[in-house]
Parts: structure tokens; C-alpha cells; sequence
């Protein structure tokens, strides 16, 4: 009997157990994975940074995002972040949709799409988001010295495309910046992606085929000029800033050597009370320069930040920026323009003629603090306002040439970029979240990573076992 009862006791308790987990599978199966799962990767690219979650508390509209694949095929990295924005507000509603099943998905959103691409609604307004540019792949060259050869780096922009999309399909209004083409400047690479994330259309202009400036036009980019502005160009872009039109500019450094005659372009600067001297500014704090295992490189500047509403997060959050070579700007008092140096050299700087083979300072060179980046502000003779960001070097918009240095210097480049983008547009609410990398070949832990780690492996089972010993020493005592 005694034998009996233990077994009858054993199975109920057992039947007990089965249903407890089941109702357990159940209940979690219905609660968001942002709660049910933890984001153990370096930098929780899994996860919703405070900037997306802050702005979707504020969320007032409805939004429905799309995904379209056939059922299965789904990416599950996006489809958790997803869910995570669904967890954080209620006006986010999730739909997969199969294209092959409906068609006119496709041709309402224009959605001929890689399998797995989401389209972003609110209302009559949409905005369609390719995988490809949410999930970059970029292969390691097999010569590579430092070990990774053959190794494919991820990055993902999920986060950072997905809360663009609702910020853009729930804004009333789309700046415009046009980048100038034709010929001594350059087009932009990878960093166009940061700054449409800013509710920025970006378009290409060629001046001396259009021969004006579009009307919608917020600002213009001119990016690594290695000659003149031509006349027609020159003509056109001043009759644009005497209308209160504003520019981004970012000088190369390598073709534009030292003394050489720019007549239109150092007129375009004198208008805002600049001109630049033409040299190569060094340091002499390796502080102040970036140094790696290779050796030291004190033509690679890491300036000072200056204070202004474009540099203060940069600041607060002690952000380092990467300027290659860069020229030294000069400004000069003028009454209708306020000129705020934005970066800016050590005290112990100096500078060399581009000519110069060796950047070793010689005691002929002119040595001090030396300003790279200014933002200006005109007010014209008709009575507008006129912006200006010019940087002494091309680096801070050569998002992809600085990855290829420092990854975390590129992303101070481009966050120093997307702020002075506001500023010219006098954009506010906008979000910016940058890209997360993601990598396959090795699992590095960082701080926070052990920390999660030690409460599952330590913290939980070390919680059990205290509970049990508690219950045991009790009932031995009874």
C-alpha cells in the first residue's frame, strides 16, 4: 500500500510537472520576446536602443509595418527587433504578408523587394525598407594581415532604418540636400544612408548642366573639391546664399596643394568671414593624433571639440572624431556673419606645407592652436540667413575610409555629421541610431555581456540552490 501511494503520488506529481511546463511554453509564447529573451551580443544589436524606445513613447500615430515573406522564410533577427517595437508601443501593429500570395502588395508599395524587406505605413504614407540595406555584409580581403582572411563583417542597420521609416512616414515635411558632381568633386558613399535617416531626401546636382539650383533645395554638399568652382557654379551658389540657401563643406586634402589659386571658392568663404590656409595640420601630443600597433600617424588629428548645441552630445558623451591631414581655417571678424570654431588643434599643433615629404616638425614651423571646422551664419543683404558648416578636411564625411581605420572614430565622424545637418535644417526631432556590427567568426565577451552571462550561469542556479538548502534545513529540523 505504502508502495502504491508513493508511485500514485509520483505520477500525479509528475502530470503535475507536464502541465505546469506547458502552461508555463504557453503563457511565454504570448508575452513579447523583449521580455522572454535576453540580448547577450556586445553591443545588443538585438535590442532597442534608449533613443528608438524614447521616441516611440512619444508615438501618437498608427503604424503598421509589413513584412513580406512567404511564412518561414522570414529573417528572425528582424522579426525579434520587431517585436520589440511592438513591445513598446501600442501603436505598432505587425503584418507578414506573402507576395506571392498578394500581388497587390507589391504593386500598392512598389515592393519588388528581397524576401524578407518590410514596408513601414502610416495611412496614405509609406516607405519600403530592402533587407540588403538593413542587414550590410562586407568581405575581409583574403590578404588581410590581422588574421580575419576570408571573413564576411556584418553590420546591421535594422534599428537605425526601421525608426527612420516611422519618423519619416509620420513627419509632415522632407528636407532636401543636393550633393554638387561634375567636375573636382566627389559623390558620397555610405554615409548618404546616415543622413536620409534625418528625414533628408539626397539628390545629385551637376551645376554646370542644370545651371541653377532646384527651389526645394534646403542645402548643398560639397564633398572632397580638389579644384575651383567654375563660374557658372560660383554664380549660382552665391545667388543661392543671398537667398538664405546653406551648404555642408568638406575639403579634400591631397590635391588642393599649398598656395594654390581658388579665386571662387575663397570667395564663396569670404562671404561667411573665412579663408583657409592650404597646409597640413600636425600634432605633436600623441594624445592628440591616432596610433595603433603599426605605428603612430600624427597627420590623423583627433581635435579638440569645441562647444556648440551641434558638438554638446558629443561632448557629454566624450565621443572622439578622426580628421585626416586636415587644412587650418581662419576667420576674421565680420558684421553680419557669427562664426563658432566647431574643432579645433592642441596647443602644441603646428603645420607644413602640403609639398613637405616628412611631417617631422622643424623649428621653422608655425606651431599653436589651429582651427579645422567652423559653423558660420550669414545674414545676407536681403535679410536671410545664410548656414555654413565647413570642415578643413574631407574625413568627416568619409564615413567608410574611416571604418576602414576605427571603426568607433567613424561613428563619431558621422555623429558629428548628422548634428550639424540638424543645425543647417534646424531639424530638432529627429532620431539617429547608427549602425551595429554584428560578427560571426569569434564571440568576444565585454562587461555587460558577463554580467548577463553571470546571472544565468552563476546568479540563477546559485538562487536555486539557497531556496533548496533553506526547504531541506527546515524539514530536518522538523
Amino acid at each position: 500500500m505504502k508502495k502504491s501511494s508513493n508511485a500514485n503520488y509520483m505520477v500525479i506529481v509528475t502530470a503535475l510537472a507536464l502541465v505546469f511546463v506547458i502552461v508555463i511554453n504557453l503563457i511565454s509564447n504570448t508575452i513579447s520576446s523583449n521580455i522572454t529573451q535576453i540580448d547577450l551580443s556586445g553591443k545588443d544589436i538585438f535590442s532597442l536602443t534608449d533613443t528608438s524606445i524614447e521616441y516611440l513613447e512619444k508615438l501618437e500615430q498608427d503604424i503598421t509595418i509589413i513584412t513580406l515573406a512567404e511564412s518561414g522564410s522570414e529573417f528572425s533577427d528582424l522579426q525579434r527587433l520587431l517585436q520589440d517595437y511592438a513591445a513598446h508601443s501600442d501603436h505598432i501593429k505587425l503584418e507578414t504578408r506573402d507576395p506571392a500570395k498578394s500581388p497587390d502588395i507589391v504593386s500598392k508599395y512598389n515592393a519588388n523587394m528581397t524576401q524578407g524587406s518590410i514596408v513601414v505605413v502610416c495611412g496614405e504614407k509609406y516607405k519600403t525598407i530592402d533587407l540588403t540595406d538593413m542587414v550590410i555584409s562586407t568581405s575581409v580581403d583574403e590578404n588581410s594581415e590581422n588574421g580575419d582572411s576570408g571573413y564576411v563583417y556584418y553590420q546591421y542597420d535594422m534599428e537605425g532604418q526601421i525608426t527612420n521609416a516611422i519618423d519619416y512616414v509620420t513627419s509632415e515635411k522632407t528636407m532636401k540636400a543636393y550633393v554638387l558632381t561634375g567636375s573636382g568633386k566627389v559623390t558620397l558613399g555610405t554615409i548618404e544612408s546616415d543622413i536620409e535617416k534625418q528625414n533628408i531626401d539626397v539628390e545629385e546636382l551637376n551645376l554646370e548642366d542644370e545651371g541653377q539650383i532646384p527651389e526645394d533645395a534646403d542645402f548643398l554638399i560639397v564633398y572632397a573639391m580638389t579644384k575651383d568652382f567654375t563660374d557658372k557654379e560660383y554664380e549660382c551658389i552665391s545667388q543661392y546664399i543671398e537667398n538664405g540657401g546653406s551648404l555642408f563643406i568638406a575639403e579634400e586634402y591631397q590635391s588642393i596643394r599649398t598656395d594654390t589659386a581658388l579665386p571662387n571658392f575663397d570667395a564663396i568663404l569670404e562671404k561667411y568671414g573665412l579663408s583657409v590656409n592650404h597646409v597640413t595640420v600636425l600634432e605633436q601630443n600623441n594624445s592628440y593624433y591616432y596610433t595603433s600597433d603599426d605605428g603612430d600617424y600624427n597627420f590623423m588629428v583627433k581635435p579638440v571639440i569645441r562647444t556648440h548645441s551641434i558638438t554638446q552630445d558629443l561632448i557629454d558623451e566624450g565621443v572622439d572624431l578622426l580628421l585626416i591631414a586636415p587644412d587650418k581655417v581662419n576667420i576674421e571678424e565680420k558684421e553680419n556673419v557669427d562664426v563658432v570654431p566647431l574643432l579645433e588643434s592642441s596647443a602644441t599643433a603646428y603645420y607644413k606645407s602640403k609639398s613637405d615629404s616628412s611631417y617631422a616638425k622643424l623649428n621653422t614651423d608655425p606651431s599653436g592652436t589651429f582651427t579645422y571646422a567652423v559653423a558660420a551664419t550669414l545674414t545676407t543683404d536681403s535679410g536671410s540667413e545664410s548656414k555654413l558648416i565647413y570642415s578643413g578636411a574631407y574625413s568627416v564625411l568619409a564615413k567608410e575610409g574611416v571604418a576602414n581605420i576605427n571603426d568607433t572614430l567613424a561613428e563619431g565622424n558621422t555623429l558629428f555629421t548628422v548634428n550639424s545637418m540638424k543645425w543647417i535644417t534646424g531639424q530638432e526631432d529627429t532620431v539617429y541610431v547608427p549602425m551595429k556590427s554584428k560578427s560571426y567568426n569569434r564571440l568576444v565577451y565585454v562587461h555587460d555581456v558577463d554580467v548577463k552571462i553571470g546571472y544565468l550561469t552563476v546568479g540563477v542556479p546559485a538562487a536555486i540552490l539557497l531556496v533548496g538548502g533553506v526547504i531541506w534545513y527546515k524539514r530536518r529540523k522538523k
